[in-house]
Formats: C-alpha cells, sequence, structure tokens
C-alpha cells in the first residue's frame, strides 16, 4: 500500500482481505466505523489487481466522497484513476480504474454490459443500509458471477452487517471482521420529542444550547433539505462570528460537499447540517458533537398512491446509534437526541430492508429486463409474493409487459429509464405527441411528496405552472426536472398546461375519475374506488378528473390531492382501445323488477348507457340471483311438489352420495342459477319466479338418477290402494297411516338400495297415534294384543283380527280415477 496512506486499522488485514480474494472471489467485511475500509480496501484491489474495481455506494454524495478522498490519497483530482458516475454527473476519463457508482448506476452498467467485461472487483459498501436498488444490484452482480464469471471478485462491506443472512446467500465467501477506533459518547435526551416539522426550530435551539457547553464541531441530523434550509436560515443570525455554517445533503456539487466534509479553519467551530448521508457513509472531521433528530426521509411504500415516495420516518435505534458514533471518532464526544428516552420503546430496533416496506414494479421490471424472474434470484433477503403479485398487475395496466409476462416495446423503453414505471409510461407515451417537457415537470411536481403539503388546492395545473414561475421554491424537483429532460435528449419548451390531464392519466389510467353528480366533490374512479376532493376545491364540477396523488381510503373515499381535469374526447382519443361494451343487468330491489342496459365502460366508469334488449335471459338470472341473496325460499311454498322431490333428493344423497347430486342447504341455492337458466325466459320480477316449473327443473337436473322413483318413492301405497306421502324431511323418511291398512303387511317397508325401514305412526280409526314403529312384524307380535284389546273396547265396529299380518285389508270405496301402484319393499 501506499506510504503516504494514512494508518487505520483496516491497514493492518489488507493482506488478509486481498489472499481471502484471490482463494475465494467472495469476501464479507465487517468493518466498525472508522476502520478506514472506504478509503483503503478499494485502492488495495486496485493494487492487486489489473482490472478495473467498481465501488458502490448508496448514495451519490457518498460515492463523490469516497472516489475524491481515494484520489487525493493518489495525489490525483477524481476523474484520474480514481473516478466516479452518480445520475446527471461524470468524473471518469481513460485512466480510470476505480469507480465509485450508485446502485442505480450499477444497474444501468450491468443491464448494458451483462458480464460487465474488464472489471475484476465489485465493492458494496454500507451494505446495512439496504436500499431496494442496492439489492437488486448485489442479486444481478451475485447472479451473473455464479454463472459466467466465477472469478469476479465480490466484496460487502458494512460496519453493521447482517453476518448470517449474508452468509447464508454467499455460503462460499470469506468472512473479516475488522474492530473500529471509536471514544466513548456520553448520551443527553430532551423531555419529549417534536414533530418532523417542528425540528427546525428545536435544532437551532439546540445547537445554541451545546455551542455554550461543550467545544467541538457540531453535526445536526435533520430528515431532508426544507428543514436543514429552514434551521440555517434561523442559525444565520444566532450564531457567533468564530462558528461556520455548512449543509451536506445529496443534491450538493463536489465543491460544496467537500467544504462541508474538510475541517474548520483556523479559530472557527464548525456547525453542520446533514441529513442521513452523514450516518455511515461519509466522514465529517473535527465532529465531537451530534444532534440528533430522529428523523430521517425514507422511500415507503403508499397503497393509496401506488408508488413509493421519500416521506419523514422515525429512525431506529441502530441508526441513532449510528449518529452518535459520528462524535466519537477522535476522542470523547456528546450526543443530543431531541427525544425523550422513555420514548425510545417505540422505535424499531433496525431499519428494514427497503424490500420489505417499497412497490416492487420498478424491481419486477428490472428483473424482466435482465430476464430472470426474482424468486430464482439471490436476493439477501426474497421480495414478498404478494407485492411482486401487485407489481406485475400493475405492470400489465400499464401495457409494460404482455399477457404472457414479456415485455412489450413500451416496456423494453421504460426499462432504461431512472424512474418509476408509471412515470416512465407517462414520459414514453408522453413523447409521442411532443408532450415529453410537460410529462417531466408533471413527474417532477409529483416527487414533492414529503417537500410539501398537498392538502388544499388540488389543481395539478397550478402545481407545473409554480415550478416554472418560481423554480427556486423547488431545488429538488428542478434537479430532477433537468435530469428527465436530459435523458431524453430534448430540448425545454412550455406546454399548454390544459394537457396536464391526458398525460397525467397515461401514468395512473385506473385513477381516471368520473363525477358521481354535477357539481359534486364525489368521483368514481376507473380501477373501482372512489375519491373527493376538498369542499372549497376549484375542481369540483368538472365530469373527469385525471387524479396523480391519493391519500387514505381506508373504509371511506380517499382524498384527491392532486389532478388535473380531462375531457371526454381526449378519453375517447386516448383510452379508447381500453373501452369495453356490456350489457349491465339493472335491479331495483324494493320492487324486485330489473331491466337491461348496453353500457360503455373504461373500468368502473360507465360513459354510455342506453336500453337493450334481454337476448340471452339475463334479467331472469339477475333476478334470481337478487332472490337468492334475500333468502327467498325456492321453490316457493306453492311448488309443493318440487319441495317435496327437493326432500328426497336430500335424503338420497345422504345415503348414497355417489349416485345423487348434493343439494343440502345453501349448495341448491347455489346450483340454481345453473339448473334453472333455461327456465327463466319470462322472469322480470320476484312475483314471476313463482311462475317457474321447479318440478321440471329438477327432474331436468336428475335425468342422470333414473332409480330415484323407484328407491325413494314419493308415496307409499298400501295393501288396500291408499296412497300416502312419504315425509323425507327427517333423519328417517315417515308416513303417518291408520294401522287396519297394514293389515296383510308382513315384512317392513323400506326405501333405497340399503332398505333403510320407513319409521310409521299407526294411527286409530280417529286418527289419533296409537304407536311409532320401525320393525311393523315386531309390532304385530308384540304390542300389537295390548292394542288389539284397547281398540276392540273404544271401536267395536271395526275388525281387530289376532294375526293381522295374513288378515284383509279393509275394502276401499270403489274410485273411478284411482290406480294401484307398487308398494313400497
Amino acid at each position: 500500500m501506499n506510504e503516504l496512506f494514512p494508518a487505520l486499522p483496516v491497514s493492518g488485514y489488507l493482506e488478509r482481505i486481498v489472499s481471502a480474494l484471490r482463494r475465494t472471489s467472495r469476501l464479507i467485511l465487517s468493518a466498525s466505523p472508522g476502520a478506514g475500509k472506504t478509503t483503503l480496501v478499494p485502492p488495495a484491489l486496485l493494487e492487486e489487481f489489473s482490472g478495473r474495481v467498481l465501488l458502490i455506494e448508496p448514495r451519490r454524495i457518498a460515492a463523490r466522497a469516497a472516489a475524491a478522498r481515494i484520489a487525493e490519497l493518489l495525489g490525483e483530482v477524481p476523474g484520474g484513476r480514481a473516478g466516479y458516475v452518480v445520475r446527471g454527473e461524470n468524473r471518469r476519463s481513460d485512466a480510470t480504474r476505480l469507480l465509485a457508482v450508485t446502485p442505480g448506476v450499477l444497474l444501468r452498467m450491468i443491464q448494458d454490459d451483462p458480464m460487465l467485461d474488464g472489471v475484476d472487483a465489485v465493492i458494496f459498501d454500507e451494505f446495512h443500509e439496504r436500499a431496494l436498488e442496492s439489492d437488486l444490484a448485489f442479486a444481478f452482480v451475485l447472479d451473473m458471477a455464479r454463472e459466467l464469471r466465477p472469478e469476479l471478485r465480490l466484496v460487502v462491506m458494512s460496519a453493521t452487517l447482517d453476518l448470517p443472512g449474508l452468509a447464508a446467500v454467499m455460503p462460499e465467501a470469506e468472512t473479516i471482521e475488522v474492530p473500529g477506533r471509536e471514544y466513548p459518547v456520553e448520551i443527553h435526551y430532551r423531555e419529549s420529542s417534536p414533530s418532523w416539522r417542528e425540528l427546525p426550530r428545536e435544532a437551532a435551539r439546540a445547537v445554541m444550547e451545546v455551542s455554550r457547553h461543550y467545544s467541538g464541531g457540531i453535526l445536526v441530523f435533520l430528515p431532508g433539505i426544507a428543514e436543514i434550509e429552514a434551521t440555517r436560515q434561523m442559525l444565520a443570525s444566532e450564531l457567533p462570528a468564530d462558528f461556520s455554517l455548512a449543509v451536506l445533503h445529496g443534491g450538493l456539487t463536489l465543491a460544496d460537499q467537500g467544504a462541508a466534509l474538510r475541517p474548520a479553519a483556523a479559530e472557527k467551530r464548525k456547525v453542520v447540517l446533514a441529513t442521513n448521508v452523514a450516518e455511515s457513509s461519509l466522514t465529517v472531521e473535527g465532529v465531537s458533537i451530534v444532534i440528533d433528530g430522529g428523523w430521517e426521509k425514507r422511500s415507503c411504500y403508499q397503497p393509496a398512491a401506488g408508488m413509493s415516495f421519500l416521506e419523514p420516518v422515525r429512525i431506529s435505534l441502530a441508526s441513532a446509534r449510528q449518529r452518535a458514533g459520528r462524535a466519537g471518532r477522535t476522542g470523547p464526544g456528546v450526543a443530543l437526541r431531541l427525544w425523550g428516552q422513555g420514548e425510545e420503546i417505540n422505535r424499531r430496533e433496525h431499519t428494514p430492508p427497503e424490500i420489505f416496506e417499497s412497490e416492487l414494479s420498478a424491481l419486477l421490471l428490472q428483473c424482466l429486463r435482465w430476464g430472470a424472474p426474482p424468486e430464482r434470484l439471490p436476493f439477501p433477503d426474497p421480495p414478498p409474493s404478494p407485492r411482486l403479485a401487485a407489481a406485475a398487475e400493475l405492470l400489465h395496466s400499464l401495457g409494460v409487459v404482455d399477457e404472457s409476462g414479456g415485455l412489450t416495446a413500451t416496456g423494453r423503453e421504460i426499462a432504461v429509464l431512472p424512474v418509476h414505471p408509471r412515470i416512465g409510461t407517462m414520459l414514453v407515451k408522453a413523447r409521442r405527441f411532443g408532450w415529453e417537457a410537460l410529462a417531466a415537470e408533471i413527474a417532477a411536481v409529483v416527487e414533492e411528496n414529503g417537500e410539501r403539503d398537498f392538502r388544499g388546492d388540488a389543481d395539478l395545473r397550478r402545481r407545473v405552472l409554480d415550478l416554472r414561475r418560481r423554480p427556486e421554491r423547488h431545488p429538488r424537483q428542478r434537479d430532477l426536472l433537468r435530469q428527465l429532460l436530459r435523458q431524453f435528449e430534448v430540448r425545454y419548451r412550455e406546454i399548454d398546461v390544459e394537457e396536464c390531464g391526458i398525460v397525467a392519466a397515461f401514468a395512473w389510467p385506473e385513477w381516471i375519475a368520473q363525477s358521481r353528480g354535477r357539481h359534486q366533490r364525489f368521483y368514481r374512479l376507473a380501477g373501482g374506488r372512489s375519491g373527493m376532493l376538498t369542499p372549497d376545491d376549484d375542481l369540483i364540477g368538472a365530469d373527469f378528473l385525471a387524479v396523480a396523488r391519493l391519500e387514505g381510503g381506508t373504509g371511506r373515499d380517499a382524498a384527491i390531492r392532486l389532478a388535473a381535469p380531462l375531457d371526454r374526447d381526449q378519453l375517447y382519443e386516448h383510452f379508447g382501445a381500453d373501452f369495453r361494451e356490456e350489457r349491465v343487468v339493472d335491479f331495483d330491489p324494493d320492487c324486485g323488477r330489473a331491466a337491461v342496459r348496453r353500457e360503455k365502460r373504461l373500468g368502473a366508469l360507465v360513459l354510455e348507457s342506453a336500453p337493450a334488449a334481454d337476448d340471452d335471459g339475463c334479467i331472469g338470472r339477475e333476478v334470481l340471483a337478487a332472490a337468492i341473496r334475500r333468502g327467498i325460499e325456492l321453490p316457493p311454498p306453492e311448488a309443493a311438489a318440487a319441495r317435496r322431490l327437493l326432500m328426497r333428493v336430500r335424503f338420497a344423497a345422504r345415503n348414497e352420495p355417489e349416485l345423487y347430486p348434493d343439494w343440502e342447504g345453501g349448495k341448491f341455492a347455489a346450483a340454481l342459477p345453473e339448473l334453472a337458466g333455461g327456465f327463466l325466459g319470462n322472469v322480470r320480477d320476484f312475483a314471476s319466479l313463482r311462475s317457474i316449473e321447479w318440478l321440471a327443473v329438477e327432474r331436468l337436473a336428475l335425468s342422470g338418477c333414473p332409480a330415484l322413483d323407484r328407491l325413494y318413492p314419493d308415496e307409499y301405497i298400501t295393501p288396500g290402494g291408499t296412497r300416502l306421502r312419504i315425509d323425507y324431511s327427517g333423519d328417517s323418511p315417515m308416513i303417518s297411516v291408520r294401522v287396519q291398512e297394514l293389515y296383510g303387511v308382513d315384512s317392513h317397508p323400506t326405501v333405497g338400495a340399503a332398505r333403510l325401514p320407513l319409521k310409521i305412526q299407526l294411527l286409530s280409526p280417529a286418527q289419533r297415534p296409537i304407536q311409532i314403529t320401525s320393525d311393523l312384524p315386531g309390532f304385530w307380535r308384540g304390542s300389537w294384543e295390548l292394542v288389539r284389546r284397547e281398540m276392540r273396547s273404544r271401536y267395536p265396529k271395526h275388525d281387530w283380527p289376532e294375526h293381522p299380518e295374513s288378515a284383509l285389508p279393509p275394502k276401499k270405496k270403489k274410485n273411478p280415477g284411482s290406480q294401484r301402484g307398487n308398494r313400497v319393499s
């Protein structure tokens, strides 16, 4: 190693690191903060191996700082042997062999050059941050190295690695742990925690307080650029003259970034206001005091918005420890946490990987371009299956993937853009009409989530105009706009903001909204949801809106936070291919009547509606379905024969389930739409359901059960010719009969192939119950003598034979219309 390089804890491990990579090509390096891994490991590999070395830093500012520091140690400036490439900035040359890049840049590099030709080693630094792009880039590199380039050296470095988890996905890797060089840090707390909106005032007050009690540089952690700027303005007029004030965030130039990282000038104390970029990726010289606001802006998935945005969230305890450690790099330090110590019980121990919390359509799109499904790639943590399914559905709805799951022509265009697939779809489609500059402006405005409050005026057109007229108020959005225009290689030109609606609809087609009523603030969205404007919003009254931002919506209408009017003619011109025509049944639940309409729809929106003929009986099906939902009894009570047949089938199915349909309980109702389909032609309301030939419905369904009437008959015919209905509604089929009608019956009546006995209720001549039996021969032999004596005394005019099983039944009065049938055997 160059003798000009500083002696840091990792220095004594460099030979082990190089030797391990020569043996296995895979290395997990756990190095404590201050060990010097970012500064010394990349140039050590550059010196040992002949090819290029890629250093992957989680943020642009860290990539620039690492390249600048290594270049300085080499006696050069960035762009010589050490350079960097980040979004919108490039410092490299033909001489560059060590290149610091962000995960997003690496993804584009490996998609364009899947072999990474000329690269000998890839180093993932600060891997514990686990951004979505970092996990994806790691999975691609490891997949490529295993399949195509086993000699490619892969190093994963961090101060707080999940070593067992990494070892599971890289079992071939060696692990080296390097101790750091940290001093004790004294931790102090506030009584309570301010909200993230109150942080600028609380942070400024804390700076003034600690500056009076402690010496040394002060590093203040704030969520984002807006909070940094507000705090800077408060401190600019309050700090004494011997203080210098600097800011540190991802949007700085390399020069401004260097000013924040370098030690303060002589006789000066430095105060640095930073985002979480200073948490682990960078070293701010001269700091012995840390003020931790306890918040960060993190990419969070908003289900209502269908995208991930930077949102202010409370940091984890692991992040708080990392931040406090910044005060103990060169000597004992002090950390002031702007929250109460008791509140730490509600903070997460670790920051979860983004792959568990982010919307995954961008990840899935890159996997499709790579040519491997996410399930096959070696992610440190596999992406959740439900979110992958939702991502696939979104990509299909945007026209990015086809029915087979492959990329469409539009999908291939979008896959190369460093934006969310929704935004990419909007940019690509807008370019066909010359509206790409307006699409870029809309994308920049949408990205303002977390920077501005969207409550109030939801008009997207006004937001675009404000970005044009006062770009200084939107620095991050202004930079994003420039990057998008540069990506599309177009010159900026103003497009009429009245086109905002149709352009936004390209990105959020499922949020095209239709007013529920003239001058109402409630809208139906094409995707089936509902949204509402605030009561005084100027957009109220627009027939159609293109919505670009929703909030909430769980159990209520979602709030429309960003939208633009949309003309009906524009819908027909640009979304006509997505229209579908449907025949719809309108059902009036009050009167139980239905009618048919033909509708032209865009998703859940009805664009045209007219009466239509009932060509296929759909009215009857809808009336039947409504009757079933209401629990109306079917067959109706007046269809007695059909109801008895239903009872017979249910009893038969319980005993011979393989031969008869299961019509128990709700299963018969569920089968009715199919069973009764051909009988519904004249049904228009609940009343007309009674006119259906329900017995014919059931008989048609039972055409494949010819033995039903023979084995499970509707009637029992006595020896004297009396026909008795068999009741199948209970556990056993039952008849009620005067005992004289059974004279001459010497075996018990049965049903079914298994000869199940009928339950017989024996009656007196006056139709009063005598006894219930399921064994008639046993009754004749046993109880009959007692019954006979009693019946003879009560009904002496009737015949009470001693042996009824062989007696003749009473003569039946002649009835010209009666016919004898077969008795149940």
